[in-house]
């Protein structure tokens, strides 16, 4: 995928869905980024025990649900009792979502699917969501990112119809754009407060793609510099208003 392509071109994203205004990585907080025109939406995946793909960030399920422990140490049967809690950390009455459902609810969404291998790893996580991905037909408008590299070789022989990113969190990366080589991926995706302008600038001369993720408010959306950004993430839509002007 090239820069500026014409299924990614500049995007605004919607950071887990809509984290600052309502539980993050469920079908309300995607839609709502959705209702509010952002290009597209991201969201968390990691497995149930038996094998269910649920949208979820943490490892574990204290900070953003009812329950506690590993979400993998759970089947899907209990998980979908629990309750999400807000951005204020107060319970909702709204599930844990499953992939399924999420791709039945957005219809025409563009969505970025981040394999959340780490820190425990999922042996199947990628090959079980792909195929629910193919399963509706949603290929044309799905990016997959993450931190596991081998994730992303993995997702590139499976499916090399389906764009990569690259995700760099906090700490350095040995040339990130040799590691998007290798995982044959067209994305970096960057936390604003890690990367410095001489690497992205690297990245972009590179030929890839670079979209930051880690705003914090709207004032930090309106002092990003854009000059070698093509995609940024907000947690809040309103956040986009100070990116389009």
């Amino acid at each position: 995928m090239s820069s500026r392509s014409s299924r990614f071109k500049t995007f605004v994203w919607g950071h887990r869905g809509s984290a600052q205004v309502l539980p993050e990585n469920t079908i309300p907080s995607l839609r709502f980024a959705v209702d509010h025109q952002l290009d597209g939406v991201e969201f968390d995946v990691q497995l149930t025990r038996d094998q269910v793909v649920v949208l979820l960030h943490d490892a574990t399920l204290e900070r953003t649900t009812s329950g506690s422990g590993w979400v993998g140490d759970y089947d899907w049967s209990f998980v979908r009792t629990l309750l999400t809690r807000g951005p204020d950390g107060q319970l909702s009455d709204i599930p844990i979502p499953r992939l399924e459902e999420v791709l039945e609810a957005l219809t025409h969404a563009v969505l970025c699917i981040e394999y959340k291998n780490g820190p425990r790893y999922y042996p199947n996580l990628v090959e079980k969501t792909l195929d629910i991905v193919r399963h509706y037909h949603a290929q044309d408008r799905v990016m997959v990112s993450s931190f596991d590299q081998f994730a992303l070789v993995d997702s590139a022989r499976l499916a090399p119809d389906i764009p990569r990113a690259v995700a760099w969190g906090m700490g350095r990366m040995i040339e990130p754009w040799s590691v998007a080589r290798s995982a044959r991926a067209s994305w970096v995706h960057v936390h604003q407060n890690t990367v410095p302008d001489d690497d992205l600038r690297h990245i972009k001369e590179s030929g890839l793609n670079v979209a930051v993720w880690g705003l914090e408010s709207r004032a930090s959306a309106a002092q990003l510099r854009t000059e070698y950004v093509d995609a940024v993430f907000v947690d809040d839509p309103a956040w986009a208003e100070v990116l389009r002007r």
